[in-house]
């Protein structure tokens, strides 16, 4: 074959052309979601000798080497390339014929990759049916690895289009048929499916097993969901070239065959390539669809059905009874008078519906054609679902004739399937699935499978539903449907099915698209502390599903159960941070634990959906021992002031502390409440505070305090400090100087429990002349003590004699302690 100019291939034109067939595509995967699971065909792999239809067109094979490239085409009608009935024939090859057909062909294949060699292998294919127009596209295929042969023959039964056309539209595309030596890029795009002329191929369909799978496909689909062009009038251009643009003539286009070629290879072939044969024309030349109509009649003959005249004849008529058609009749093929004839139903555009054999006893067609004897009558009983049904019934032909349509009926059938509706809801964990269901053939409670993505559970549809019963009567109140199914947070496809009992079939009752977006586990908070003997553990807890009930807690502590309760306590917050759940969902429980550090978990026990769950870990330290804490002293007035901390680990409450001053003993509580120790160590609270004013004489001395154990441990010594504590009495000092008249007496005195000035008492020569109050400012005092301020001088005259004198001052005491003497001083005074 001389190579192409053009050889446009799997053509859709416009850039919506190819996202119309994305959405046929998307429409496939969609639909085999919500379908009934159906098996994939099981194609047995047709095994004997070449029928003589294909044998007859092999002797051609031998002029393939020899074609005259430039002999022009004849009898190449642009609106009629190829008959529908030849074109649409699921039965035209048989496996084996199609790999004895390669075998002729290819003879020995030079490089492995010959495709009468070649395995391939595709993934399997779901029952395509179209959205658009509700007609069966491609039925299921089993896909794997396979001869090339058996992968032309599954497409073709399960796709409804001729073997015959598989191979032609494989050799004008890559000339795969007859090569002997294909290159990589010739099996990659083998049909040249989805390869616009100006955008690479999809990568999607890359291997001559997808393209097998999907050139066929799209083939079938131009028809089946009225894709593109379909029959009538249209203006075919001559090439793609921009050169070119607005050649073509307008084309009556009577048959979907030749619609479908159209739309693969939008070109029709101009005259200079007609006239060239299989040779190159004009630069407005394309080649697709000549080469097709070339390569068909070389090697299977005309492409338009002959001896239509031989076709079966016969009637029909449709019995309908409730879910079920009865299909009467008779057929006979004129060639082949006495053999029973195969009958396929097309309902509602799905071809092959249904299936079976004219060969019931017809005496009055014996009598008729007593040739062809009694047995072709039609008697082909099948259930249906109600609802309007469009019945076509064609007799497949034997010999020389083609398929004959005997018409087609329009019947109203009353369901025997199940009715119900149903609506589905996201529940935390899962999906909850309410409706009814019910079947006209029995009373009881019916059985339903729920669809959950790809996992399937059993149900009884036995719920109370007297509404159901109203529109139903006799039939009962219980079956409704109230179903809660387990899901993960996400996005799920929910489908139910009503399963049929008797007459009719398993029943869709509704499909929803749901999104959990909560687990259905308990959720909750812990927090646990050390206390004697074990640890405390509190918090919260609840279950989504049921907010009014109270979950289970349970307590473990390195991997072993320890304790356990029910998270009903009262918790107002919860109420604000998760809206209709109660409050009643806190907890507080106890564990005896040895000492040592622990690993403490609690975990909600579900309600419902969903599983136990963890709420939270910690590492506590139980503790156990002597006691431990800790003193300090300061000097107060009325003596020395202890405080301090102490606990014993082996128990909560508060314990005895003696404390010895120079070795005398006194025993106080640690009761006294202590805020940073209970939060340092809150499971053992607050009280365990040191706080005590002990009378101590003035002069050194050392305290120790020692915690006084409980359980285990001992005796502990919490501290020692060592402190003075000064005279209570007034200090301070007096010097007098002589003046006229007697002595001028200054200086200062404090007592150290008052900071008020005190009283001072003057003595001369023993006897008592003035009472004086110290509280003449003196700042160099007052720095000195700054506790007690400058208001503490002396400054007064004395008046006496003149002469010898001894003078003595005294402070005055105010508190603890005693008069002191500030000082005594013999002068001698003058007039």
């Amino acid at each position: 074959m001389s190579p192409r100019k053009t050889s446009p291939r799997a053509r859709l034109g416009t850039p919506g052309g190819r996202r119309l067939i994305t959405a046929m595509i998307g429409a496939w995967a969609v639909l085999s979601a919500v379908l009934v699971a159906q098996p994939a065909l099981a194609v047995p792999t047709a095994v004997g000798d070449v029928s003589s239809s294909v044998s007859a067109s092999l002797d051609a094979s031998v002029a393939d080497a020899a074609i005259v490239k430039a002999a022009p085409v004849v009898g190449f009608d642009p609106g009629n390339i190829i008959s529908d009935a030849l074109f649409y024939d699921s039965g035209a090859m048989s496996a084996a014929e199609i790999q004895t057909f390669l075998d002729q062909k290819i003879g020995s294949c030079q490089n492995g990759r010959c495709l009468n060699v070649l395995t391939v292998e595709f993934s399997d294919r779901a029952r395509f049916v179209s959205q658009t127009t509700g007609q069966l596209v491609c039925d299921a295929i089993k896909g794997g690895r396979m001869r090339a042969s058996e992968a032309i023959y599954r497409a073709q039964v399960a796709c409804g289009i001729s073997a015959k056309v598989i191979l032609v539209t494989l050799q004008k595309e890559q000339g795969l048929v007859t090569s002997k030596a294909p290159t990589d890029w010739n099996l990659s795009a083998a049909m040249g499916a989805s390869c616009p002329d100006n955008a690479p191929c999809d990568p999607a369909f890359s291997g001559t097993g997808p393209q097998i799978m999907k050139g066929t496909q799209q083939l079938k689909a131009y028809k089946a969901t009225a894709f593109g062009r379909q029959p009538g009038v249209h203006f075919i251009t001559y090439s793609p070239k921009a050169a070119c643009a607005g050649q073509g003539t307008n084309v009556n286009v009577v048959n979907y065959a030749t619609a479908a070629l159209y739309n693969y290879t939008p070109y029709q072939p101009n005259p200079s390539a007609l006239a060239a044969g299989f040779g190159e024309g004009d630069t407005c030349a394309s080649y697709g669809n000549r080469n097709f109509y070339n390569y068909y009649t070389l090697w299977f003959g005309s492409t338009q059905n002959v001896d239509a005249d031989r076709a079966p004849f016969g009637g029909y008529n449709i019995v309908v009874e409730r879910g079920q058609i009865t299909v009467q009749g008779w057929a006979i093929d004129p060639d082949e008078q006495t053999t029973a004839l195969s009958v396929s139903l097309t309902v509602d555009g799905v071809a092959n519906w249904g299936t079976f054999t004219a060969n019931s006893s017809r005496p009055d067609v014996g009598a008729a054609y007593p040739a062809a004897g009694n047995n072709h009558g039609m008697n082909g009983v099948f259930e249906i679902d109600g609802g309007e049904h469009t019945v076509c019934v064609t007799v497949k032909n034997i010999g020389r004739g083609q398929d004959a349509n005997f018409g087609c009926s329009t019947i109203s059938v009353t369901t025997a399937s199940p009715y119900g509706g149903t609506s589905a809801e996201a529940v935390p964990g899962g999906v909850r699935v309410t409706g009814w269901t019910l079947d006209t053939d029995t009373k009881d409670a019916l059985a339903v499978h729920i669809y959950l993505d790809d996992s399937v559970s059993a149900h009884v549809a036995n719920a109370y539903r007297p509404d159901v019963a109203k529109v139903f009567p006799g039939f009962g109140d219980f079956h409704g449907l109230d179903v809660t199914i387990p899901a993960a947070v996400g996005d799920h496809k929910v489908c139910a099915y009503g399963i049929n009992v008797g007459r009719g079939s398993n029943a869709l009752i509704g499909c929803h698209d749901v999104t959990v977006v909560a687990k259905g586990d308990p959720v909750g908070r812990m927090t646990a502390v050390a206390q004697a003997g074990g640890v405390r553990v509190t918090g919260w807890a609840h279950d989504p599903n049921d907010g009014s009930k109270s979950v289970g807690v349970h307590v473990y502590a390195d991997g072993k159960a320890v304790a356990s309760t029910t998270a009903d306590l009262a918790r107002t917050d919860l109420t604000d941070a998760y809206p209709g759940v109660g409050p009643n969902h806190g907890y507080d429980v106890s564990a005896k634990l040895p000492a040592g550090t622990k690993q403490v978990c609690t975990y909600g026990i579900n309600i419902g959906l969903g599983t136990n769950a963890l709420l939270s870990c910690t590492s506590v330290t139980v503790m156990s021992g002597s006691p431990f804490g800790g003193i300090d002293t300061t000097l107060e007035s009325d003596g020395v002031r202890l405080r301090g901390w102490t606990i014993d680990p082996d128990t909560q409450e508060p314990i005895a502390v003696h404390v010895y001053i120079d070795g005398q003993a006194q025993a106080i509580t640690a009761n006294t409440s202590r805020p940073d120790v209970g939060r340092v160590y809150p499971g053992y609270g607050a009280l365990h505070g040191i706080d005590a004013l002990l009378n101590v004489s003035p002069g050194s001395h050392q305290l120790c305090a020692y915690g006084i154990n409980v359980g285990a441990g001992s005796n502990n010594l919490l501290g020692c400090t060592n402190f003075v504590v000064p005279s209570r009495s007034p200090f301070g000092g007096t010097d007098v100087t002589v003046v006229p008249g007697g002595v001028q007496l200054r200086g200062w005195t404090i007592d150290p429990d008052v900071v008020e000035p005190i009283d001072v008492h003057v003595y001369v020569d023993g006897r008592a002349v003035a009472v004086l109050t110290a509280n003449s400012p003196r700042p160099d005092v007052a720095r000195a003590y700054p506790g007690y301020g400058p208001s503490h001088g002396i400054d007064a005259k004395i008046s006496m004699p003149p002469g010898s004198h001894q003078i003595c001052s005294y402070g005055i005491n105010r508190g603890p302690g005693e008069n002191a003497l500030l000082a005594c001083q013999s002068i001698t005074t003058t007039n």
